[in-house]
């Protein structure tokens, strides 16, 4: 009598892990206007030790802790005091109020709270996060990718 081959999933190799933890923090990033990604991490039920890259375990901690929860206008008011101006200086400058504005939101901003926490070196630098919010944005397929790392 043959022996049948077990109905085990196929494993993954280290890169198609690491490639997969890419893709599912490139769909959580993709979702930082509309939520506080402290709220996010927690719907997906993954922790940092699910992660093969010690990066991604780390950028996953920062997101699980990093308060990113303030709306545009409040980040916008931290810019213009750390830039030493005054609402006057800039309303006159529509240049000026619509950059300021950008960096207000989506990876600019993240970028700019982790350069405040000094948290650059742990997930590899600026580079290596626009990487990851440019190349994998796929917000929509974040939940399946949960579920991979979770049982992979």
């Amino acid at each position: 009598m043959k022996k049948t081959a077990s109905k085990r999933p196929h494993r993954k190799t280290k890169k198609e892990r690491i490639e997969l933890e890419k893709q599912f923090l490139s769909a959580v990033l993709a979702d930082i206007d509309n939520n506080d990604l402290r709220q996010v991490t927690e719907k997906y039920n993954v922790t940092w030790r699910q992660f093969i890259d010690k990066r991604h375990q780390a950028l996953w901690r920062i997101l699980q802790t990093l308060d990113l929860s303030k709306v545009i206008e409040e980040r916008v008011e931290i810019l213009i005091e750390e830039s030493g101006r005054t609402h006057e200086d800039i309303a006159d400058d529509i240049g000026t109020t619509k950059e300021l504005y950008n960096q207000a939101q989506g990876i600019t901003w993240i970028e700019y709270e982790l350069s405040a926490a000094g948290v650059f070196p742990l997930i590899g630098g600026k580079t290596y996060l626009r990487e990851l919010s440019d190349t994998y944005a796929v917000p929509l397929a974040a939940p399946e990718f949960a579920k991979q790392l979770r049982f992979a």
